[in-house]
Formats: C-alpha cells, structure tokens, sequence
C-alpha cells in the first residue's frame, strides 16, 4: 500500500512540474538573458515561441521610449481580450504577451501594432502636465 502512495505522489508531483514548466515565464532569470540583443527586425511585436495552447509574443518597447507610453499601452492592452500580459516589467526594452492558439499571428501582431499607433498618437496629443497627471493616477508598474 506505501508502494502505492510512493508511485502515486511521483505522477501527481511529475505532472504538477510538467504543468509548470509549459509556457514562457519572463520573471525566470535566464529569460532576459536569452532574448538579449533580440533582433526584432524593425517589427513591434514577434512571436518567439508556440506551446499546446498559446503563442508567445515578444514586443520591443523600444518603439515607446517614454514611461507614459509604456503604461498607456500597457492600460490599453488589458482592454482586448485576445491579449495577456506575462511581464509587468515596463522598464525594460521588451516585454512579453500570449495569446491563445485560436487567433491567427497576423491578427495579434496587427492588435499590438493598432495599440502601438493609438498610444503613440494620444501621447502626441496630450500636454506634457496631462499625461503626468494620467501618470500620476494609473502607473502600478515596476
């Protein structure tokens, strides 16, 4: 019977790792480390890799160099369901999403791109005093 229970807590444990290891997980060490220097090609968003479920998109926020437009993307990104974010860290110059496996790669990438264009064009709009304010009132991000 302890034989039983042994092999039991083996499968339960194997799974629950297998479980944990699927997927891209940017607060890892190495994964910064291994998308370092990435070449995104002049595009904003890539996908860099693909599991059973979702693909993974590697975005280069590069392309949005101030802390408002980092943040106002990122607000507007929470707002398509297509879309989630794995990488609170908006300091950095790439920053990772998924997306289920049902959403054709062009229509995602066309998503982050009209993202990109909206959060660029209010930036330009708005006063540098407004989008302090804006700042001031929604910037949770490290």
């Amino acid at each position: 019977m302890e034989r039983f229970f042994f092999t039991l807590l083996l499968v339960v444990a194997s799974i629950t790792v297998k479980a944990q290891s699927d997927g891209i997980h940017p607060g890892d060490p190495g994964f910064r480390e291994k998308y370092a220097g990435f070449d995104f090609k002049g595009q904003f968003a890539v996908v860099i890799e693909r599991d059973a479920e979702n693909t993974y998109y590697l975005l280069d926020f590069t392309k949005l160099p101030s802390r408002f437009e980092r943040v106002y993307f990122m607000n507007l990104s929470f707002g398509n369901y297509k879309i989630v974010n794995l990488d609170p860290l908006v300091s950095e110059d790439m920053i990772c999403f998924k997306s289920n496996l049902k959403y054709v790669e062009k229509e995602i990438v066309t998503v982050f791109d009209d993202l990109k264009t909206r959060t660029i064009g209010v930036s330009k709009d708005w006063a540098a005093d407004v989008k302090q304010k804006w700042l001031t009132e929604n910037d949770k991000y490290k």
